[in-house]
């Protein structure tokens, strides 16, 4: 699947009060621990695909990409989570297992996406380098411990 040109222009960075607003509200839920950094909030847009489809489709969602584990659980659960980067409210929330992880690819330089049973939802980053970093945030959380 290729990203059309028309969707593969860059989009701007987040302020420093949207990265605030946005933490506040990601860490609003008190079972979750958040594992993006501060200092790294990329913004992303969300595409999707059914199986069907040979192009991604923009879903309109845009904002902060969040990493979060919940600690309440005696199996790990990891969510993926977009907060808008107009009104801070939560646009996407995923669940993510071992199986799903496994499916997270690289597209693009600046696009991922997991492939489900459903179809793929794509994440478009504003530059392959926050790509590659969220890309290595998510690997991070999967290594196995010795």
């Amino acid at each position: 699947m290729s990203l059309s040109q028309k969707s593969n222009k860059k989009h701007h960075e987040l302020s420093f009060t949207q990265k605030c607003i946005i933490l506040a509200n990601a860490q609003t839920e008190k079972d979750k621990n958040l594992l993006t950094p501060f200092s790294f909030i990329p913004l992303v847009k969300l595409y999707t695909a059914t199986q069907k489809q040979e192009t991604f489709s923009y879903t309109k969602v845009k904002g902060g990409l969040f990493l979060l584990e919940d600690k309440n659980q005696e199996n790990k659960k990891y969510y993926i989570r977009i907060f808008d980067s107009k009104d801070y409210s939560l646009r996407f929330n995923l669940e993510i297992d071992e199986q799903t992880k496994k499916n997270y690819v690289k597209i693009e330089s600046n696009f991922y996406c997991f492939n489900l049973k459903m179809g793929c939802l794509g994440f478009l980053f504003s530059s392959s380098e926050e790509a590659e970093k969220f890309k290595n945030l998510f690997d991070k959380v999967w290594l196995p411990s010795n």
